[in-house]
């Protein structure tokens, strides 16, 4: 029945894929990082899902306490449901609920038998005395389908504990996967190591845990071995497989598919993340669902308990009802009639086995009403999860997983409560009713015991059937929809073709616009380059320019300075030379003074000398003293007395040496009349000619400044300088040579 649930949720996949392309996210998938080797499936999400499919099959095949303990686990936390159902650790705390259901005298043989002792020790005296009267001794095994439910499949399913619910695949499937894989060994190693995985194990249908699925066995067809790359994600071939995975998890197939490329993982993270959100969003109808089947089921026990001894009751009350009839139509001294306390005694242990039979009939009534209300709560919740389900465009029933069994478990106790109750009120009509009746509906309440395992596997199969086409009618709807979507996609596809043409159009053109713009733009770039590289050459040139006329401003301001420093250090050069000039003029006039000097008193004392003893002598010599004196104070010596001379012999007169000529120069040339006389000083005779100046050349006018950062300085006018003849140096004169003095 989960297999056929699971066939139309994948229908109503694929129904909705054309939906589900259009919103699925266009954004990469984020591959987890996982530690698994190659050859094993990626671990992404496998252990919860495992974790949330055995606790549930717990749940289904347990007694009252594995109930209590799986349902318990699958409304708590995820850590809970993962300490229950621990594979490594044997799932110990279902494992011990389940020792303890299956140890329980309830349901047991030897609670049974126990039972039917008590009857038949209570129909023992009528038993005794009414042998002839067709009573038995023992009691009917009202609860042998019970017993044997407990001790044969309920038992066997107490064993399976540790499975994951998932569906085998059938021997066909199996055969034709072989056949591929014997045709596709030998091309991929790697992949001919991971079907041999894949496919031993395919054939197990008990205890399971985790082994191959149908849905691997499936996917291996479909594909016809594995992927070789990974769709697109906003493919259809991308959607269905995660579809595919999604509707399998559903069915409890919850490995994730072998793939030793992970050519498949962005497929599974997807499938993962909106499985997870959908399981999430039906988490409370989901655990109000299994509550119900706990209370449902634990009523249907107490139905059929209190059943089974108001059948019991009403066959006690038969047995002494016709005890009563057989004994009532024999004379009161018949042979072997029972002693008259043994009527009474009939008559107290008829009305004990009417009230018995009666309570346990409310009893049966009471559990039945608590069923259908547990029932009746699986089903509105149910219902709940299915609005949410078509609210999230999802298939009615994948999101409560091992829950929709659960809705069928909880709706059939409360049909095999409602059976047993009839049942216990049949039996307890029985009780009451004369001996006329008592038979009659004595059987009917045999007949409607065991119609209990029928209502109860009937109601079961109704409601499979009834969520099969809630999810065919889910599907359908969804399917029309996706239709009307499709219908206008396409249109809206064809408007989208058209606007693309259009677009297109425009785009080229665009195109050859953008072309020819950046082309423009390139140019003009060039040309920007091109000119900031002139501005920057007109900028430096400038900057340049800016400097050079500082400085050229400087330098003719230190050159005008340096030339008028120049011209009157020339003028006071040209001055200071007329100055020595004439100073050397002066100096060799007083040298020849002086020489004159000196040779006259060198005469007047020659004179002196020679006039020495005559009258004359004396004037001669102070002639020559005084002129002796003039010599020296003109040569800067000083005075000394001639001594007086010496008597010399007397010599022969000479005549005297006449003085030498005085050497006068030669005239100096004067400069031109247009010559100017230099200002200032005394005046000079005239000087040798100098070599005429060039004027210097005016400076030439600076170019304009652009953006001048300050007023041109006015050129300053040249100084005319006069013309001065180049001077020529005159001849050096000779210093005459001083007349040795003759003898005295």
């Amino acid at each position: 029945m989960r297999r056929g649930l699971a066939g139309t949720a994948l229908a109503t996949s694929a129904a909705l894929l054309a939906g589900l392309i259009t919103s699925s996210p266009a954004s990469a998938v984020e591959i987890p990082p996982d530690n698994e080797p190659p050859y094993r499936p990626i671990s992404l999400g496998e252990q919860a899902r495992l974790d949330r499919c055995a606790g549930g099959f717990a749940l289904h095949i347990g007694g009252p306490e594995m109930k209590k303990v799986a349902s318990k686990a699958l409304t708590g936390t995820p850590a809970e449901l993962a300490a229950a159902t621990d594979p490594v650790m044997g799932m110990d705390p279902l494992r011990q609920a389940m020792l303890k259901d299956r140890d329980s005298r309830e349901g047991s043989p030897v609670a049974s038998a126990e039972r039917r002792e008590r009857w038949e020790a209570s129909n023992y005296p009528y038993w005794k005395s009414g042998t002839a009267a067709g009573i038995p001794q023992y009691a009917p095994q009202f609860d042998k389908d019970v017993v044997a439910f407990t001790l044969g499949p309920q038992r066997d399913l107490y064993y399976r504990l540790g499975e994951d619910g998932h569906t085998p695949a059938s021997k066909t499937a199996v055969d034709k996967a072989k056949a591929l894989a014997a045709e596709l060994n030998g091309q991929d190693p790697n992949q001919d190591f991971v079907t041999k995985d894949l496919l031993r194990d395919a054939d197990k249908t008990e205890y399971n845990y985790r082994a191959t699925s149908a849905s691997d066995i499936a996917r291996y067809l479909r594909l016809g071995g594995y992927l070789k790359q990974t769709p697109a994600e906003d493919s259809v071939e991308f959607r269905l497989e995660v579809e595919a995975l999604k509707a399998a998890w559903g069915a409890c197939d919850s490995r994730n598919p072998l793939d030793y490329y992970r050519v498949m993982s962005p497929m599974v993270v997807t499938a993962h993340l909106e499985w997870e959100q959908e399981y999430a969003t039906q988490a409370k109808p989901r655990n109000e669902i299994v509550n119900a089947e706990v209370t449902a089921a634990a009523e249907i026990r107490k139905s059929t308990e209190a059943m089974i001894e108001a059948l019991g009751q009403a066959w006690l009350a038969d047995q002494i009802l016709t005890w009563q009839k057989y004994w009532g139509a024999q004379p009161a001294n018949a042979s072997g009639r029972p002693a008259a306390a043994v009527f009474t005694q009939a008559t107290k242990d008829l009305a004990a086995a009417r009230t018995k039979a009666a309570d346990q009939a409310k009893i049966a009534a009471t559990a039945s009403a608590a069923a259908k209300t547990a029932a009746d709560k699986a089903d509105a919740s149910q219902k709940a999860a299915w609005a949410l389900a078509d609210a999230a465009k999802a298939p009615r029933g994948r999101g409560l997983l091992f829950a929709q069994q659960s809705v069928q478990v909880a709706k059939a106790s409360a049909a095999g409560a409602e059976a047993s109750a009839k049942a216990a009120q049949t039996a307890s009509n029985a009780a009451k009713a004369t001996v006329a009746d008592s038979k009659t509906l004595y059987a009917l309440a045999q007949t409607q015991s065991h119609a209990l395992n029928t209502e109860f596997r009937r109601v079961a199969a109704q409601e499979a059937a009834a969520q099969a086409k809630a999810a065919a009618d889910s599907a359908a709807a969804q399917a029309k929809e996706a239709a009307e979507n499709a219908t206008k996609a396409k249109a809206a596809q064809t408007k989208a073709e058209n606007a693309r043409t259009t677009a297109k159009t425009a785009a080229e053109n665009a195109k050859a616009q953008r072309v020819k713009a950046e082309q423009e733009r390139d140019r003009a770039k060039s040309e920007r380059q091109k000119a900031a590289s002139e501005r920057a050459k007109a900028q430096a040139a400038e900057t340049r320019a800016v400097s050079e006329r500082e400085a050229a401003g400087r330098a003719r301001t230190a050159a005008e300075s340096a030339g008028d420093t120049a011209a009157d250090k020339l003028d006071a050069a040209e001055a200071a030379e007329i100055k020595a000039a004439l100073a050397r003029d002066g100096a060799a006039e007083a040298e020849r003074a002086m020489r004159a000097k000196d040779a006259r008193a060198s005469a007047l004392e020659a004179a002196a000398a020679a006039s020495e003893g005559t009258a004359a002598a004396g004037e001669s010599r102070k002639a020559a003293t005084e002129a002796r004196t003039a010599a020296n104070e003109a040569s800067g010596r000083r005075a000394v007395p001639a001594p007086p001379p010496a008597r010399p012999a007397p010599r022969p007169s000479r005549p005297a040496r006449p003085p030498p000529a005085r050497r006068v120069p030669p005239p100096v040339p004067r400069p031109p009349p247009t010559a100017p006389i230099p200002s200032g000083g005394p005046p000079t005779p005239p000087r040798r000619p100098l070599t005429p100046r060039r004027p210097r050349p005016s400076t030439p006018p600076k170019p304009p400044r652009r953006t001048p950062t300050r007023p041109s300085k006015r050129p300053r006018r040249p100084r005319p300088r006069p013309y001065r003849p180049r001077r020529t140096r005159p001849p050096p004169r000779r210093r005459p040579s001083r007349p040795r003095p003759g003898p005295r």
